[in-house]
């Protein structure tokens, strides 16, 4: 078998494996057009019919990634995000890859832990699960006690993965080389989108990178009562291993056999936990789905931070800039934002870019029955089309959003993701920033005002108070002057401001009495 045509750096074995697989499943074409079919065994090399032009479904290309291995079916979780380089089709199927892969022996385990951890196993814990309770492609999880008592999981890194690594990803720029040579790929930049999963998966990789983002989601969520986050145990982590406390909860399957009112009251939680962390704490975390959010004692638990990261200013401003557009059924708007963020230097026909956003934006439809994320995800498709390239953490973004849509459809949920948006925003500590951001958005639109006063009013006693009191202070102070003209023995001033304050009394008491009245 002549192999003069393979690059040093490419390891022709490995090669030779991804590309029988490819064979396996009806790829023949492709491996002869790309001029690899030297690489394959002599009986299939006979098989002719095999190398004819076949119509290949999505479900085939995300078995032939699943069967080639450790880089091949992180590849396929990588490209579940892109709905921007490949069709949402072929998304939604690489979404379901099934990273299953063979247990590490628990003796291995051990010899990992202590060579990591750098000190007798014993002395840290006083229990570990021999079997594990997950396992996948890149890391196992086992559930133990440590000595001080509390319960935690272990997540340990399987052994080689960097060698492991460094071969595949060769094999894939090796592959995007020859599929640009051949197929002339003017719109997608195939050795870009490697570069792009050669990163990715080297943040994968990195524990250390993943506790940061555990330990981003742990201090964003202190003071949310309704979420709960894994605690980090710092001192026994390392790039390769990570301790998290263990939280017991149901996960979504188990939800979804509630009552009615509950599943929508988990729904409305994980949907406040979610769009906190993503719009008031700019962290995103496509990696949250169903399999890995679960409930338990009234709190959302989010147990995993794997694809996680945060926003970029201008990304920052580009997102809520684009909610606003879409709420606001303005498409100049979406379409600066676009523009801003594209990397491409290419020029972009504003005008029919505009007319096609319009087309998506329902007009004739209440803003509160239109579906938000939808539309961001529509808006992304036309960036594809007109071939803007967008940074990859606001498509991260954008799937995070879809994640969470798609659970709300699971559940049933009835709430409106547009109604929790606007909520969302309201809640910024920044209300200066917040009215100044929304201000084009609230001035036209009087049900969103309304949203914001709605989620407000109970503050506003508290305003109305410190108004009050503010007044009385001011009057006390002014009444210390015994000089000028007075009024029922008090500075004109004093008297003014006591006046305000008993008006400001009599009107907040009207509203009450009202209020309570409507009532009954």
């Amino acid at each position: 078998m002549s192999m003069t045509f393979i690059e040093d750096e490419v390891d022709a074995k490995r090669l030779s494996e991804v590309i029988s697989v490819f064979f396996n499943y009806e790829l023949g074409f492709i491996i002869k057009k790309l001029g690899l079919k030297d690489m394959l065994s002599l009986n299939y090399r006979l098989e002719k019919n095999r190398f004819e032009f076949k119509n290949i479904q999505p479900y085939t290309i995300r078995k032939c990634l699943e069967e080639s291995g450790f880089g091949f079916v992180n590849l396929g979780k990588f490209l579940s995000l892109r709905t921007d380089i490949i069709p949402v089709i072929y998304a939604q199927e690489f979404s379901n890859i099934k990273d299953i892969a063979e247990e590490i022996p628990f003796a291995n385990i051990l010899k990992i832990l202590e060579a990591e951890l750098k000190q007798p196993i014993r002395t840290i814990f006083s229990d570990i699960h021999e079997k594990s309770f997950a396992s996948d492609s890149t890391s196992q999880k086992h559930e133990a006690v440590l000595r001080t008592g509390e319960s935690v999981v272990i997540k340990i890194q399987k052994p080689n993965l960097e060698e492991v690594f460094k071969k595949d990803v060769k094999i894939m720029y090796y592959l995007a080389k020859l599929i640009t040579k051949v197929y002339n790929l003017k719109i997608l930049d195939t050795k870009k989108v490697v570069q792009e999963f050669e990163d990715w998966l080297k943040k994968q990789l990195d524990f250390e990178e993943e506790l940061k983002n555990y330990e981003r989601f742990y201090h964003n969520s202190i003071d949310d009562v309704n979420l709960k986050i894994p605690k980090v145990y710092w001192e026994y982590t390392t790039n390769k291993v990570l301790i998290l406390e263990k939280i017991e909860g149901k996960d979504i399957n188990e939800v979804l056999k509630f009552k009615d009112c509950d599943k929508n009251q988990a729904s409305k939680k994980i949907t406040d936990a979610l769009l906190k962390q993503i719009l008031i704490n700019y962290f995103f975390n496509p990696s949250l789905n169903v399999e890995n959010i679960f409930v338990a004692d009234n709190k959302v638990i989010f147990a995993e931070a794997k694809i996680a990261g945060l926003l970029e200013d201008r990304v920052k401003r580009s997102t809520q800039r684009i909610l606003a557009g879409i709420i606001e059924r303005n498409p100049n708007m979406i379409l600066d934002c676009l523009v801003s963020l594209n990397t491409n230097n290419n020029v972009v026909d504003r005008v029919e870019l505009v007319k096609e956003i319009g087309k998506e934006l329902n007009y004739n439809v209440d803003v509160r029955n239109i579906d938000i994320i939808a539309i961001m995800h529509k808006v992304l498709l036309l960036s594809k089309k007109h071939e803007l390239k967008l940074p990859l953490d606001f498509i991260l973004v954008i799937k995070s959003l879809l994640n969470l849509r798609d659970l709300n459809e699971k559940l049933g949920s009835k709430i409106s993701l547009a109604d929790e948006i606007v909520k969302t925003f309201g809640e910024k500590e920044d209300r200066r920033k917040f009215m100044k951001e929304f201000k084009d958005m609230i001035k036209g639109d009087k049900y969103i005002f309304e949203v914001f006063v709605e989620k407000h009013r109970k503050n506003f006693d508290k305003i109305v108070l410190g108004i009050i009191t503010f007044f009385f202070a001011a009057a006390g102070f002014l009444s210390l002057d015994t000089n000028g003209f007075k009024i029922l023995g008090l500075n004109i001033l004093s008297f003014l401001f006591f006046l305000v304050a008993i008006v400001i009394i009599g009107i907040l008491l009207y509203k009450i009495i009202d209020e309570k009245r409507v009532m009954k």
